[in-house]
C-alpha cells in the first residue's frame, strides 16, 4: 500500500529493516546511531512546505490596489498553473 501511494523507496526500505528488526526480536536502532550511516528518513513535507511558502510569498509581494481587474485574473491564473505544474 505504501508504495502505491508514492512513498520514496528509501523510506520503504527503512521500514521493512524495522519491521523485520522488531519480528526477529532485534532491538530497534536508536536515531541517533543513524546519523553516522546516513539513514535518517528523509522530510516528506518539506518540498510541499517550500512551494506554498513561496506562492506566499507571490501573492504577498502583488500590489493589488494598483491592478486592474485584468492584470490580476492574469497574475491568479499564472500562479494557479505554476501550482499545478509542481503538484
Amino acid at each position: 500500500m505504501a508504495r502505491i501511494a508514492g512513498l520514496p523507496e528509501q523510506v520503504l526500505l527503512r521500514a521493512q529493516d524495522i519491521l523485520q528488526g522488531l519480528e526477529s526480536d532485534v532491538p530497534p536502532i536508536a536515531a541517533h546511531d543513524l546519523a553516522h550511516v546516513g539513514l535518517i528518513q528523509p522530510d516528506l513535507f518539506g518540498k510541499v512546505q517550500r512551494e506554498e511558502a513561496s506562492l506566499v510569498e507571490k501573492l504577498l509581494a502583488l500590489d493589488v490596489n494598483r491592478m486592474t481587474p485584468l492584470q490580476a485574473l492574469n497574475k491568479l491564473s499564472m500562479l494557479q498553473q505554476g501550482a499545478r505544474k509542481k503538484s
